[in-house]
């Protein structure tokens, strides 16, 4: 695969700065956003989650944030393979972004 032109990595960054990924936990009562490189974007709790322990609001937490990481990495490489024609040799997220 060679590489992309200045215009297909023009339009590779406009659709990855619009990009989300979305996940939920405990029941949909826990509703995390992440941007295109995992970070969380918002985070929404219903008010019942409270009645949890806290053991298992956090395992619930980081289910939902791990759900929107991958909803964000399945839709950048549908994203980026729609673009360039392919995405099965892509590196998954965490081999290209640093997270910064």
């Amino acid at each position: 695969m060679g590489y992309p032109d200045d215009a297909t990595l023009r339009l590779m960054e406009e659709g990855l700065s619009d990009l989300t990924g979305e996940g939920t936990a405990a029941g949909e009562m826990i509703r995390v956003v992440t941007d295109s490189a995992g970070r969380i974007l918002k985070l929404t709790l219903n008010p019942n989650v409270m009645r949890m322990d806290s053991q298992e609001l956090a395992e619930e937490l980081c289910a939902a944030v791990q759900r929107a990481q991958a909803d964000g990495e399945r839709k950048t490489r549908e994203l980026v393979g729609g673009i360039l024609g392919s995405s099965e040799q892509l590196p998954d997220r965490t081999q290209f972004w640093n997270g910064h």
